[in-house]
């Protein structure tokens, strides 16, 4: 959950609270790079830098200069050092370097301070924030001059000004490439003039009367196998028709793709103060807006929605790192949201690679959900920053929804089941795994290009599986703006008990002022993290579960089938004739049933482990005896099939098969893989290799015998048959693996 004070969570949760919205409008060009700050003249202490770093809020910092009124010994006051670095950590902006005089007008020249830029194609609206300390003073009197190259294509004089925070407005330039700010008048006599910062747009704050309507839903995976992102739908009335799409110079033209409006909730402490929770910021998106006659609905999305449709372009040496592959992903943003990102120390690091064919035609989004499913790491809007976060799938305690704030009890349904899971890997090779429950009809396959070996594989799957089985919850209550996606939640039932479970999805919407009857979406899976024990069961017997589980998670495997013996050799005529033997063919794998059970507490089961079939006799080789008498090779004899395993009354044999097996995650160990075929006319052709012990693997096809040769000779009341090489049988096959039972489950 969001950082917030005790007196927050006893606000939320009263019988009546108070909820309002802010949304800070930022109205300015993605793409606009300040390119150089330039003054007439300034003192040695000013920032020049700090007029464009966005920052406008002003530390407590006294510096005492020889201006009227401008210090005191009050121990408040540092004198200016020696060396003017020794400020640079303050935010102090800009100094002019020129005293206004005694009625507050300065001499010709006045001073000014100018900013030059760059990649900004519209501009109808800039922003001016002075010092907000009463002792600075604020310009009474200014000139704006905005150029188009070298050309003066805006100006306007400002007077009678008394405020830090000023608008400039109702005007549009064309590629405007520098901003002079004039000082004609300060409020104060023999004070330096002071600039803080200058924003390039709008950017302005509205509250809660300016506001209709917030409407914000958030959804996040933490698999990888999607990229959800969130949304948020503002209606904000529309002040003076300043967003017109037909007057000339609305701000209307100047609504573009990638501009964000930071979102933040208000709670009314008991106190009566408010305490602000961020809520995410939202980005504009291309077509997001609808005007009507007094409001503007804005259409927003988080920073992964901007990213999930958008061309990724690969930088021109590839990333190694988890990290490396965010940096370039959130640079194809542009420059000015390049820095956009954070990855969590526990993540950066990871070793992660991929060819360059592999990720150019891709998106942002899906390389973006492949790196993350990599990595099991999880994407997610960092609500503070709006920047992308992505980090470790957390256990952090989350909300605890008690009935009072609820107006009905939580909803439950079985989550979405899952039958195996295959990676593709490099060189055309698959490694399977199992899901959730055999009897599902879904099976999933992922193609992911930092995903090479079955190790990579095994080192994902847990997490992927995480998504499937299980329970999930629709709750409804009044909503906590604190909460986040990937939060434990604790609700109450109505049965006088209560359930944990990941939140994944929320809606949180505030009309008219109030907030209510908001749905929240949690799951419950069996395999959200890994289990505390595994049993491996063989042979047969009986299995008594631990005191207090109450669920188990089962893998049944049944014996594997022997493979085919292969077919003999033949004994050919040197002068023509042709026989190709075959080889024996593979066993298959035994069957595999894999399901979460719900049992009583030391429920005992009977269990037998499936037996593996045997492998089938190679076939003789075929012969030619002195007189010609032929006698034809034999067929290799079929292996024989494995046998179901059982557990209770389930069984292996209502499960499905897997021709390239499974692997179990924790062990990396194969189970349940059909054998290879033997292969065609060895010289000494080898026997099929059996299943490894308790695996359920099939054995192997036996070889087929090789060919042999004689030479036949023909005269006057005779024949003679001369042999040159011999015919040889075909090798047995391999014996199938006798099944095992693999059982997991928790603590209780």
């Amino acid at each position: 959950m969001i950082d917030r004070s005790s007196a927050y969570d006893q606000a939320i949760t009263a019988r009546r609270r108070r909820i309002t919205v802010r949304a800070t409008f930022d109205l300015r060009d993605p793409d606009a790079v300040v390119s150089g700050a330039a003054s007439s003249t300034q003192s040695p202490y000013s920032q020049m830098g700090q007029v464009y770093d966005e920052i406008t809020d002003q530390t407590d910092f006294k510096l005492g200069t020889l201006e009227q009124d401008r210090i005191q010994l009050d121990g408040f006051w540092a004198l200016p050092p020696d060396n003017p670095d020794e400020v640079k950590a303050e935010q102090l902006g800009w100094w002019g370097g020129v005293l206004s005089g005694a009625d507050g007008t300065f001499a010709s020249p006045q001073p000014y301070i100018e900013l030059s830029f760059s990649g900004m194609s519209i501009l109808q609206a800039f922003t001016l924030w002075f010092s907000q300390n009463p002792y600075d003073g604020v310009p009474e009197s200014f000139r704006v001059d905005v150029y188009s190259t070298a050309t003066l294509a805006f100006s306007r004089i400002v007077e009678g000004n008394a405020d830090y925070h000023v608008l400039i407005e109702q005007f549009t330039v064309y590629d405007p490439t520098r901003i002079r700010i004039t000082m004609l008048k300060w409020s104060r006599p023999y004070t330096y003039p002071r600039l803080t910062d200058l924003f390039f747009g709008l950017f302005e704050q509205w509250s809660g009367r300016d506001i209709c309507s917030v409407d914000v839903l958030t959804e996040s995976t933490f698999t990888g196998l999607s990229l959800p992102y969130s949304t948020c739908y503002l209606e904000a009335y529309n002040k003076g028709h300043r967003f017109d799409p037909y007057a000339p110079n609305s701000l209307f033209l100047s609504i573009e793709e990638r501009q964000a409006i930071p979102i933040d909730w208000g709670i009314y402490l008991p106190d009566g103060s408010i305490e602000w929770v961020p809520g995410g910021w939202c980005y504009q998106q291309s077509g997001g807006w609808e005007i009507k006659d007094l409001t503007v609905k804005w259409s927003l999305v988080d920073i992964i929605g901007m990213l999930v449709d958008r061309n990724y372009s690969p930088p021109d040496t590839l990333p190694t790192t988890l990290g490396g592959w965010i940096a370039s992903i959130v640079a194809c943003l542009g420059v000015n949201l390049a820095g956009r990102y954070i990855v969590d120390d526990e993540v950066k690091d990871l070793a992660l690679s991929a060819a360059i064919e592999d990720v150019t035609d891709l998106t942002c989004g899906e390389v973006l959900r492949y790196a993350c499913m990599a990595t099991a790491a999880w994407a997610h809007q960092d609500f503070k920053t709006g920047f992308l976060r992505v980090s470790k799938r957390g256990y952090d305690t989350g909300a605890n929804i008690t009935g009072s704030n609820m107006p009905s009890w939580p909803k439950m349904q079985a989550n979405e089941e899952i039958a195996d899971i295959t990676f593709k890997l490099d060189d055309n090779q698959e490694v399977s795994f199992p899901g959730t429950n055999t009897a599902s009809d879904k099976s999933l396959t992922v193609d992911n290009p930092f995903v090479h070996t079955a190790d990579d594989a095994r080192r994902v799957v847990a997490n992927v599986m995480s998504q499937y089985g299980g329970r999930k919850f629709t709750v409804k209550s009044r909503g906590n703006p604190a909460s986040e996606t990937g939060d434990i939640d604790t609700v109450d039932t109505a049965f006088d008990t209560t359930i944990s479970a990941r939140r994944y999805k929320q809606q949180l919407k505030l009309e008219s002022g109030v907030m209510r009857n908001l749905p929240s979406y949690l799951i419950q899976t069996d395999t959200d993290k890994s289990y505390d024990h595994t049993v491996i069961l063989t042979s047969a017997g009986n299995w008594k579960a631990p005191t207090g589980v109450l669920e188990l998670y089962v893998q049944l495997v049944g014996g594997g089938d022997g493979g085919d013996g292969g077919e003999g050799g033949d004994d050919l005529n040197i002068d023509g004739d042709s026989y190709e033997p075959k080889p024996g063919t593979a066993g298959k794998g035994g069957e595999v049933y894999i399901s979460a059970l719900s049992i009583n507490s030391g429920q005992k089961f009977s269990y037998s482990c499936g037996k593996g079939g045997k492998g089938g006799a190679g076939g003789a080789a075929g012969a030619t005896n002195w007189a010609g008498t032929h006698t034809p090779p034999e067929p290799g004899k079929p292996g024989t099939l494995g046998t179901a395993t059982t557990f209770g009354v389930y069984s292996s044999a209502n499960g499905k098969s897997y021709p390239a097996g499974i692997t179990d995650v924790e062990t990396g160990k194969y189970y349940a893989a059909d054998g290879m075929d033997g292969k065609e006319q060895m010289d000494e052709p080898r026997p099929g290799k059996s299943g490894a012990p308790n695996t359920g693997n099939a054995g192997s096809g036996g070889d087929s015998g090789a060919n042999g040769y004689h030479k036949v000779s023909r005269g006057p009341g005779f024949i003679s048959v001369t042999s040159i090489t011999n015919p040889s049988g075909g090798a047995p096959g391999g014996n199938g693996a006798d099944g095992v039972i693999i059982i997991k489950y928790n603590n209780p």
